[in-house]
């Protein structure tokens, strides 16, 4: 007679690649978490990236303010232009002279950004645009424009 050979995992080995999955999942979720936030903070820069060239050339050409202002629509002063987007509530001027600012929807996008700003600044001075992400306290998600230590 022959013998039979015995083929499978033992409960000890299938408890250590458990344990592994385990310990690569903590590591993994919140960095996932964080990419998918910086995903959507880069959706605000995005838009308020496209008001650039208006707003430069509106300031070289009459010397104003472009004030984005609207009825309804994402018309206004200084051509179409979209105001809200996927995350992106709205978008709109300060009465701080150049700051525009993006506001994030308050649901359905991720908590660490969610109903917070990022803010982009023209100075008119040297003709340059700053950004602010203060409000969202976690660097590891700001948009690559916000790199550098906020206003």
């Amino acid at each position: 007679m022959k013998a039979q050979i015995q083929k499978g995992f033992t409960l000890i080995e299938l408890m250590i690649v458990v344990a592994i999955i385990g310990i690569l999942a903590a590591i993994a979720i919140p960095a996932y978490q964080d990419y998918i936030a910086r995903t959507q903070a880069s959706e605000a820069a995005s838009l308020l990236s496209a008001l650039k060239s208006p707003v430069g050339e509106m300031w070289q050409n009459s010397g104003l303010e472009a004030a984005l202002e609207w009825e309804g629509t994402a018309q206004d002063e200084i051509g179409n232009w979209q105001s809200v987007g996927t995350y992106v509530s709205s978008i709109q001027s300060t009465a701080t002279a150049g700051q525009y600012v993006a506001t994030f929807k308050s649901t359905g996008v991720n908590a660490q950004i969610g109903g917070l700003t990022i803010a982009m600044f023209y100075d008119t001075a040297d003709n340059e645009f700053t950004w602010s992400c203060a409000s969202i306290s976690n660097s590891n998600v700001w948009p690559k424009a916000c790199t550098a230590a906020p206003n």
